[in-house]
């Protein structure tokens, strides 16, 4: 991408900015460098989908490509729960992809709009942005491409997920369509297939074991959520009894005569 961004001196001030850490600072100035200016249109490889300015579709890896070398996948997602909460972007898992989106980018984008903005920044930060549209690697489209039309196509799902939801406990009002979100989210961001449907079947076999009321049994939207209890369950032995060595109850003759002489002596 080209153009450039101007961040506000204010935002050295805020509340925010001053509870992040270093690593979390270089993920809150990546996200403003990679979100796009104005609206765009991302091909999805099924269809187009429209971006609002200050928002764009990318997976963790694409950000800590951006960040310095020792930020990791974990430091991004603390960074990104962190900003969350400061409402600083908003974060959401679609079937697309992650979709960032810089909260009150259009109020300090427009030059006119500095003036008010000025006055009225608290916490959050202040920035503008003179990038030039462009078409890209990640197959932007500008807008002056004529719209293509959107296929309705019956939603599938790969074999990989369908094992997972196969293996996965049954419980009330499971959402498919959300679990699949999360799930192919893990996926963009490193998680292995066969980890994830291991993990759901040691979770199966739990509930299955302790004969774990339908009620009190994770959602897999839950299992695969943000907390991530999913992980407590990938090891292959997690929950694989550990059989116990026999014992040898077998006695030799000799000492069973040895103990009765024993017992007729004490007599």
């Amino acid at each position: 991408m080209s153009g450039w961004i101007k961040v506000h001196r204010k935002l050295l001030n805020s509340g925010m900015w001053k509870s992040l850490n270093s690593k979390q600072r270089d993920v809150a100035m990546t996200i403003l460098l990679m979100v796009f200016h104005d609206e765009s249109r991302v091909d999805t490889g099924e269809n187009i989908v429209k971006t609002k300015p200050g928002q764009r579709f990318c997976s963790l890896e694409s950000i800590r490509e951006h960040c310095a070398k020792d930020v990791t996948i974990q430091n991004i997602r603390t960074a990104l729960t962190k900003l969350e909460k400061w409402g600083f972007l908003t974060c959401e898992s679609t079937n697309k992809g992650r979709l960032i989106t810089v909260v009150n980018w259009e109020v300090y984008q427009s030059p006119e709009k500095n003036q008010q903005a000025d006055q009225q920044a608290t916490n959050k930060q202040l920035t503008t942005t003179n990038n030039n549209k462009e078409i890209n690697n990640n197959n932007v489209v500008s807008e002056s491409e004529e719209e293509q039309p959107k296929k309705k196509r019956k939603r599938t799902y790969p074999d990989d997920f369908m094992e997972f939801w196969k293996v996965y406990p049954r419980t009330r009002k499971m959402n498919k369509k959300k679990t699949y979100e999360l799930y192919k989210q893990l996926i963009d961001d490193g998680e292995k297939p066969e980890d994830l449907i291991k993990a759901a079947e040691n979770y199966a076999r739990e509930c299955e074991e302790k004969e774990t009321p339908e009620k009190y049994i994770k959602h897999p939207t839950t299992f695969l959520g943000m907390d991530e209890p999913f992980r407590d369950y990938i090891e292959d032995d997690y929950y694989q009894a550990e059989e116990a060595e026999p014992v040898n109850l077998q006695l030799s003759d000799d000492f069973l005569m040895r103990k009765l002489q024993e017992a007729v002596a004490n007599l």
